[in-house]
Formats: structure tokens, sequence, C-alpha cells
């Protein structure tokens, strides 16, 4: 087991051996005569030939031997015949002759296959090291190769063959035979992973799998143990987590008290802006549309990494408008461009992905008042009261045509009330607008305009139109 060819007191026999006796005869030439029939060693490794004739120059001879195993070092002439291994590479022993009643001096020496375990395990951090945690990652499919690529021979076991990783991230191959270089080849890796630095630790911890999806060569030495020197990382595909929120005071960060959006739909899609991801199977949602939850929050699972992606507002909300993008840091600010895609990003381990987020400024309210300018100055003095029941509409500034529908009553004409207030609500931001009177007071005429601030003078025009304005913010009233 130990390859030092010397039978020590914990080495076992290797049963199913098949040998036989030959005779060496040197006239005119070396012949070889076989003299006994085969016989196979038992569960302790012995086969006894009785009869054997005394004073010839006799050998023993491996008709069959172990499969996989080879040889192990023969040791030199004077060595302990008893305990030493006396096998030459042809198969056959030294030459030993019978002088006494019995012989026990022929030993026989081979090492055997052995068993390689292999573990794929999960890189989170992307160290190349299997840390404490870490985990297995399961149905990973390996094979053994030649150093060449070429395949292993069957000897036996089950080295020759494709394997798949079990629940903990562990592959055995039995009867791999020694003294063969070899790698592990992945025939079919998990979905979305990449693999993990490799030669970044001890062979027992690790990563071994070069980019071609090979390992690098090793061969099984001589052991009494199972090989486990060769490991594979991957580092697999992670969560990527993105809020979309109100951004009520248009600073581009999400402060306290600034809720998030539902409904929302959102998607990932690679730096080009439009290629959308594959489907890497398990259950992943990376290659899908995926609407915001009542807290605002999308989860995209199975994202591949060390790709570069964005993520796109596949739909804004109507009357919104993106914030204001990259005002703070990777926690807090929106990272959301004109265009609807966020700045580019990459997974590259250590977790779930949370430094991209989406500040909206939602459609907000208009409040304006229409009063009875008593005094004429165009300025709401503090006794001037309220005109009930004159009508106004939001227009487009530019077109006057009314404003689309953004789930308020901002696209409906409205009535003042009793104390001449309109308010119109789901007014779209970032959108040029003028108030129209579509039925005044009888009688009225609008006041002198622009006889003071913007919040206590009128901003009528004779066309019936106000000056233009546009919402920034939550509330206009001005």
């Amino acid at each position: 087991m130990n390859g030092n060819g010397v039978l020590d007191t914990d080495e076992v026999g290797v049963e199913g051996v098949k040998l036989a006796i030959m005779e060496e005869i040197n006239q005119h030439g070396v012949q070889r005569i076989k003299i006994t029939d085969d016989r196979t060693t038992n569960a302790d490794g012995i086969v006894t030939f009785q009869s054997m004739p005394k004073g010839k120059n006799l050998r023993v001879v491996v008709v069959e031997a172990p499969r996989g195993a080879i040889p192990t070092a023969k040791t030199p002439s004077g060595a302990d015949r008893k305990i030493d291994s006396n096998l030459r590479s042809d198969g056959m022993s030294d030459i030993f002759k019978q002088v006494g009643t019995k012989y026990t001096d022929t030993m026989l020496g081979y090492r055997l296959p052995r068993d390689v375990e292999v573990r794929v395990f999960n890189d989170a951090n992307a160290n190349g090291i299997q840390d404490e945690g870490e985990v297995g990652i399961k149905g990973v499919h390996l094979r053994l190769v030649q150093s060449n690529y070429s395949d292993i021979a069957n000897v036996g076991g089950n080295a020759h063959e494709e394997h798949v990783t079990d629940e903990n991230g562990f592959v055995r191959f039995q009867s791999v035979p020694q003294n063969v270089h070899m790698r592990v080849q992945v025939t079919k890796k998990p979905d979305g992973a990449i693999p993990t630095h490799k030669d970044r630790g001890d062979k027992h911890q690790d990563s071994d799998l070069n980019t071609n999806g090979y390992t690098d060569t090793f061969s099984v030495g001589a052991g009494s143990g199972v090989y486990a020197e060769t490991d594979i990382g991957y580092r697999m595909p992670d969560s990527v987590i993105v809020t979309v929120w109100d951004d009520v005071n248009r600073n581009g960060i999400q402060d306290v008290g600034e809720k998030g959006l539902p409904n929302v739909p959102l998607q990932l899609v690679l730096s080009d802006k439009v290629t959308t991801l594959a489907d890497v199977g398990d259950g992943g949602t990376a290659h899908l549309i995926v609407k915001s939850d009542a807290d605002g929050i999308v989860t995209f699972t199975m994202v591949p990494m060390n790709v570069d992606l964005r993520v796109k507002v596949v739909q804004m909300p109507a009357g919104a408008v993106p914030t204001l993008s990259n005002r703070g840091n990777e926690t807090v600010d929106s990272d959301l461009n004109s265009d609807l895609t966020t700045d580019s990003f990459r997974l590259s381990g250590g977790g779930a992905f949370t430094a991209r987020d989406i500040g909206i400024s939602m459609p907000g309210s208009v409040i304006v008042r229409v009063w009875d300018d008593a005094d004429g100055d165009g300025i709401q003095d503090e006794d001037e009261v309220g005109i009930p029941g004159a009508t106004l509409q939001l227009v487009d500034a530019v077109t006057s045509a009314p404003l689309g529908s953004t789930g308020g009553n901002a696209h409906e004409s409205q009535v003042t009330d009793k104390n001449g207030y309109v308010v119109f609500t789901g007014v779209p931001q970032n959108v040029n607008i003028r108030c129209r009177v579509v039925n005044s007071p009888p009688g009225a005429i609008p006041t002198s305009k622009g006889g003071g601030n913007e919040t206590t003078d009128s901003d009528l025009n004779s066309n019936g139109l106000s000056d233009s304005f546009r919402l920034v913010g939550s509330e206009f009233s001005e």
C-alpha cells in the first residue's frame, strides 16, 4: 500500500491472483517450462504449490494479475526475501530453489488501484478555497480521463464511467489505476456557474479546475486510503435584489419614509440593454420579467456570475419619471438612467447583489384656487374669498390637449369647491402643463396677472389659460 516494496504488518494479501511455477533450464539457451497447473491466491493472498522438485531453478509466474494493479518496487539483492517483493516487471519472480520441505521466501507485491474522491463545491466568497460552511453542489457530471484526454481503462471498478455528484457534491471513482496521469473532466457543469479561482491553497482545500472544464493532471500513488486531493470549485448563480421606490423629494436618495412602489415590471438584460438572459433552470427568475412586490422589491434568482448586466424598467408607472441618479452611495441612491436602464454591474460572488436600485418620481397633485380679487390688484389678499363652481382643466402647454389618464383625475375637468379650490391628482412629472378655465363665473373677467409672487398672484392670461408650469415633486400649488 505504501509502495516501499516490503510487506509491512498492516498490509493485506490480494485474493484472486492466478499463479504458476516454471522451471528455468540453461541448456542451449534459457528455457522455461511450466511445471504446475495455475493456482489462485486465497483471501490472505497465499498459494501453496506441493511436491516441488528440489535443487531446480524455479520462478513464480503471474498468469493473471489483479486488474489495474502494478508491481510494487522490487527490492535489491540481499534484502529480506521473507518480506520483500521478488516480482519483476515481466511478471516473474526472481529464481529460487526448493532445498527443504517448505519454501516460503517468494513474495509478490502489487500496488492495487485506489479510490479517487472528488468534491464539487460552491465557492460562495470566490476565494478559490473550500471554506467552512461552503456547500457541495449536487448533480454535476464528472468523468476521469488520461492526461491526453483519452479514456481511462476499465480495470473492474467504475473509474471509467461518468458519475454525478451527490447531495454533498461528492463523486467517488473506484479502482483507479496507480501511476497513471489523469484529469477530472466536467461533462455537465451547474447551470449559470463559472469556475472559481484555482490553486489558491493546499490540495485538500483549493480548486483545481481550469477554464476548459478539465482539472490539472494528477496520478494516484501508493497509499492506503482514498485519494482526495483534486476538487472543483464553482461560483454559483446568485440573486439580484432591486428596490423600486417613490422618490417624493426627488433628491435621488431613498430617504426614511419613502415607500417602495409595487407592480413595477423589471427585467435583467445584458449590457447592450436589449439581450435578455437565458433560462439556466432550477426555477430561477433571472430570465423573466418580474414585478415589484408590495414593498417595491424584486428578487431575480439564478443570475449568472461574471456577466455584465443591467436592470431594465419594462414599463414605468403612468405619469412617473426617473429621479436623479447616482447622487449617493450604492446602497441608497438611484441607478436608473433616462433610458430606463441602470448602470451595468456583474456578480462576482459573496452573496446576493443589492447595489442597484431604482428611484421613480411618481405623479403628484396640482392645487389651483380661483378667487374674487375684490381690489383688482392681482394679489390674493387675506380677506378675499374663493369662487365656487368654476370649471377647470389641465392641458398640455403646447398642444392644449387634455392630459392622459395616469390613475388620478388630472385628465378630467374639475369644479372648484366652496372655497374656490380644485385638486388635480395623478399629474405627470416633468410635463409642461397649463390650467384652462373651461367655465368662468358669469360676468367675471380675469384680474391683472403677475402682481406678486407665485404663491399669491394670479397666473391667468386673457385667453383663459394660465402660464405653463411643470410638476417637479409631489405637489404643486403656485
